[in-house]
């Protein structure tokens, strides 16, 4: 903006993306200031024009300038302001949210002293007002000298205070906003931060949810990435339509891509560095000493709520997942005269406390005033969970050994153990074989997770890869086994297959793959791998249970079953899964699940397939149609194979994945990027005829003329999702496996957007 053609005045900006409610809402109070010389109204490629719905109000004034970014697939303020910044004609900037107020006599209790700026401040607002933090007020020329909003943050959170240090540190004076003359208009985060999540939930969903950790994690990467200032260069953007007789009304759209990205190395780092800070409020100090991968198990496994110091504790001192995960523990401190007293002084009471655990269900930790665990302890110490006594471990309710079966509430108990205590232990008091519980803790993981990944091969028991019956897979068995009945269609059953292979690696369990051809995928395995593993054609739900294994049911339309419900391992117990979802265990991760998956090499049929096609392209798309209200007639889409609450979920997604959107979209991207090879992956025969029609040979995609769940469509299927996987940006059906399993298998797609969430 050149800055020496500004006028004396103030231009209000402020950006709305289907937010019109709370702009037709504030905007009245911004045109009763006769100081404000204009209104600039940047419309993000809202669903309906701002500029329509201002009409249908009745706010007309001539102070109102809408510029419609057209083609935009979500919401992304700092672009959005800075386009509103760079369109401003006067030599003041007042930047409100479309949910701010302006009370009456605003610029007279407001006045803006030489070199300063008037911001909010969320220190000081009252209760419900701590989003006027966003609301500032300066020159123009002030502004411009470092170059608006942070472009390099892109999602919710700390893009103002990132603005307001840097005016700062420019020799710009803060001011406090006059109480009770800004007010904002509430909503929920939810409505803020325009997400949802599917995902199984962990501590990494519950921070995904909440406002701070996106503003931490902008923190970040502000602080990672190099200063905005004026050598950075802003998203540009042209002029499309100026519409003849309505001067304040503007088209535009993106001039070009931006050179200022976040890699996603570095916005990794940035999560993990504002989830060790959000970790460490609530766990302590020692959260900041995990390493990242132990910060990931951690909150994979747990919720954020049910973590603190103790869980911190057991992770940096590599007593393992399960001891993290389990979710009672008990916690036995012995003080240095105990230990002093030897190792058979502490044999009777180690067995009696271990066996108190076992009867409670809890997990046992031993607390001990040293680094390390002396020689020559009993088993009972020196198999089971320790941390140093000189660590904060966090609340703990403290009881004594007679009372641990009759606390089943407190989530951590404490007993406090010293040489007194030894000479009243008695003979040991485990519980007899027949009924004593299996160990709570499983063996330390560390060493698992970080060894090489096995090829994911299932057992060989001498059958034909697909013919092995029950009970040879069963004989003779050499290790504890995870059988999986991969449920539903290929997108479902890759996901499954991947997270039993996960858990059963990390538990050193041998993974037995149940895979029984039906209306929702009549491939074989071997139709789409080349596997040369154990494989039951046959579930064999019913029989499972009554042979002993443990069973876990995660299709909630059947009898009994229970989606999300967390899987639990007993030590010389078979289990068996079936699921058409990852399985709810702390070393089902979404990489653990995929590192997997990469080893499974496709079938000769599949790879013919595959042969033809580019090595790579720079856009994939994946729509997915079928299933929406009124073409969910085929019986693998038929609502009885959902609850009512997912069927509709279903129709809605598919509802929002229509070609149309899919092409509105990518006519954006080609704008930028006109040389981009697109690939076709879709559902339906018309949505080929479409895209054809429209992008001729643009638009590549695998001939066929199935459309269906038969083996041989799933080949297409499955080479559909590999050619995808091999994109660099995917544009994806919401709601979809098969979107899913192509960012699963993916090593090269760095941009995903979802039709009806992103775009």
């Amino acid at each position: 903006m050149p800055v020496a053609r500004l006028r004396p005045g103030v231009s209000l900006v402020t950006c709305s993306r289907n937010r019109s409610a709370n702009l037709i809402r504030a905007l009245p109070s911004w045109l009763a200031c006769p100081e404000i010389s204009e209104v600039v109204v940047v419309d993000w490629g809202s669903d309906r024009p701002v500029a329509d719905e201002l009409a249908a109000a009745g706010l007309t004034d001539p102070r109102i300038r809408v510029a419609r970014a057209e083609g935009e697939a979500r919401w992304i303020l700092s672009y959005a302001f800075n386009l509103g910044f760079r369109l401003a004609r006067f030599d003041h900037v007042l930047k409100a949210d479309a949910d701010i107020v302006l009370g009456q006599g605003f610029f007279a209790a407001n006045p803006l002293p030489p070199a300063s700026f008037i911001a909010g401040n969320w220190r000081r607002a009252g209760p419900g007002q701590s989003f006027v933090n966003g609301f500032f007020y300066l020159r123009t020329a002030g502004l411009m000298a470092i170059n608006g909003f942070n472009e390099y943050i892109t999602t919710y959170g700390w893009d103002d205070d990132d603005l307001y240090d840097r005016l700062v540190a420019a020799g710009t004076a803060r001011v406090g906003v006059a109480d009770g003359t800004v007010t904002h208009l509430d909503h929920d985060d939810v409505a803020r931060l325009n997400q949802t999540s599917a995902e199984t939930p962990s501590g990494w969903t519950d921070l995904a949810q909440t406002a701070m950790y996106k503003i931490r994690t902008n923190r970040m990467i502000a602080t990672i990435m190099p200063p905005w200032n004026r050598d950075r260069i802003m998203l540009p953007f042209r002029v499309q339509a100026l519409p003849p007789g309505r001067p304040t009304r503007i088209a535009l759209v993106r001039g070009g891509g931006t050179i200022h990205f976040v890699p996603p190395e570095q916005q990794a780092t940035a999560e993990r560095l504002a989830a060790s800070e959000m970790l460490a409020w609530r766990a302590g100090l020692r959260a900041y000493e995990l390493t990242w991968r132990q910060l990931d198990l951690l909150l994979t496994c747990r919720r954020l709520e049910a973590i603190q110091a103790l869980q911190v504790e057991l992770m940096l001192s590599g007593a393992g997942l399960a001891a993290a995960a389990a979710p009672r523990h008990l916690v036995a401190d012995l003080d240095e005269g105990a230990l002093a007293q030897g190792p058979a002084a502490l044999a009777p009471l180690a067995e009696r406390v271990l066996a108190a655990a076992q009867r409670s269900g809890r997990c046992l930790v031993w607390r001990l005033p040293r680094a390390q665990l002396p020689a020559g302890l009993p088993t009972a110490l020196t198999s089971q969970a320790f941390v140093p006594s000189y660590y904060n471990i966090g609340a703990t309710r403290d009881i004594t050994l007679d009372e641990v079966r009759h606390d089943q509430s407190s989530p951590v108990l404490r007993l406090r153990l010293s040489a007194a205590d030894l000479a009243a232990a008695g003979p040991p008091a485990l519980p007899p074989p027949a009924t004593t519980l299996a160990p709570i803790l499983a063996p330390t993981l560390a060493a698992t997770l970080a060894a090489a990944p096995p090829p994911l091969a299932l057992p060989a028991p001498g059958t034909a890869p697909g013919t092995a019956p029950y009970s040879a897979a069963l004989a003779p068995p050499r290790r504890d086994r995870l059988f999986i009945d991969a449920q539903h269609g290929l997108g479902n059953r890759l996901r499954a297959i991947g997270s039993a292979a996960a858990v059963a690696q990390a538990t050193g369990r041998e993974v037995v793959l149940v895979w029984q051809p039906d209306h929702h995928c009549q491939a074989r395995i071997t139709d789409l791998f080349r596997y040369d593993g154990a494989v039951i054609a046959e579930s064999f739900l019913p029989r499972a249970a009554a042979d002993g294994l443990s069973v876990l049911n995660c299709m909630e339309i059947e009898p009994g079953a229970t989606r999300g419900a967390a899987l639990v391992l007993t030590p010389g117990r078979d289990a068996y899964v079936r699921s058409a979802y990852v399985i709810a265990h702390p070393a089902s991760t979404w990489d653990s699940e995929n590192r997997l998956l990469h080893r499974l090499q496709p079938a000769p049929a599949v790879a013919d397939l595959m042969a033809g096609a580019a090595p790579h392209r720079d856009i994939g798309l994946h729509v997915r149609m079928e299933g929406a209200p009124g073409s969910d007639t085929a019986s693998y889409d038929a609502a009885r194979n959902w609850t009512p609450e997912g069927h509709a979920a279903i129709n809605h997604w598919r509802g929002q994945s229509h070609h149309a959107r899919f092409m509105a979209r990518l006519d954006a991207l080609l704008a930028d990027r006109p040389d981009a090879r697109v690939f076709l992956a879709a559902d339906l025969p018309a949505t080929y005829r479409a895209f054809a029609e429209t992008y001729g040979d643009r638009v590549a995609g695998l001939d066929r003329t199935l459309f269906d769940r038969s083996a041989q469509q799933a080949q297409y299927g499955l080479a559909d999702i590999l050619l995808l996987a091999r994109c660099r940006h995917l544009l994806g059906s919401n709601w979809s496996s098969f979107t899913e399993a192509a960012l699963r298998f993916s090593t090269t797609i760095k941009a995903h957007e979802r039709a009806g969430v992103e775009f």
